[in-house]
């Protein structure tokens, strides 16, 4: 976090001042390789957990809190940026829209029936304001926003709304899968009886 905020602010200043551009390109050099670890690695402090939606989202909780990370860091940067100069933050921002939802998809189906946290209740709510936020977020700097500042603006901030809704969607499918029963006991005892089926058939 150090190396990438260091990098990061060193790159900016140096940006803004028009000074040192070897020194700028290294720095942003940094934070382009300390960044995607940076992004990442919330997803993998909660899946290696015992928290039944979220260990079993090993696979993809990096790679969701990933692109929800350029995301949320696209749609910001058009929130400042003029339309003309914000196309790059805005493909990012898009991007990282449609792949959080491919990679959210995927992860429900996947997780069968571990993944009905998703819809039920708090998860559930979250879930659906992440899906409409960031959706019309994305939707609106596609369009409009390639024009009107106004538009990225507000397009920039839905998105950011929605990747924090997002967020707090994994963490609550989390918690109620932690206190349901179903979702602890039910896999161990799944785990207990193929290990036991297995060893049957060795002897």
């Amino acid at each position: 976090m150090l190396v990438n905020g260091g990098a990061s602010n060193t790159a900016a200043v140096l940006q803004l001042v028009e000074r040192l551009r070897p020194i700028r390109l290294a720095a942003e050099l940094v934070a382009a390789l300390a960044g995607p670890p940076l992004a990442t690695y919330t997803g993998v402090l909660l899946a290696d957990t015992a928290v039944p939606a979220w260990h079993e989202a090993r696979r993809e909780l990096p790679l969701l809190f990933g692109a929800s990370a350029s995301a949320s860091a696209g749609a910001a940067a058009c929130m400042f940026l003029g339309p003309k100069d914000a196309g790059p933050a805005r493909r990012l921002a898009v991007g990282g829209v449609v792949a959080e939802g491919v990679v959210m998809s995927e992860m429900i189906r996947r997780l069968g029936k571990a993944g009905e946290v998703y819809r039920r209740g708090a998860a559930r709510k979250l879930s659906l304001a992440a899906t409409m936020l960031a959706g019309g977020g994305a939707a609106l700097l596609a369009t409009g926003g390639r024009r009107s500042r106004g538009a990225a603006a507000v397009g920039g901030a839905l998105v950011c709304a929605g990747e924090i809704c997002l967020r707090y969607a994994v963490m609550e499918a989390g918690k109620q899968s932690a206190r349901d029963p179903v979702y602890t006991v039910g896999p161990q005892r799944e785990r207990a009886d193929r290990d036991g089926t297995k060893a049957t058939t060795k002897l």
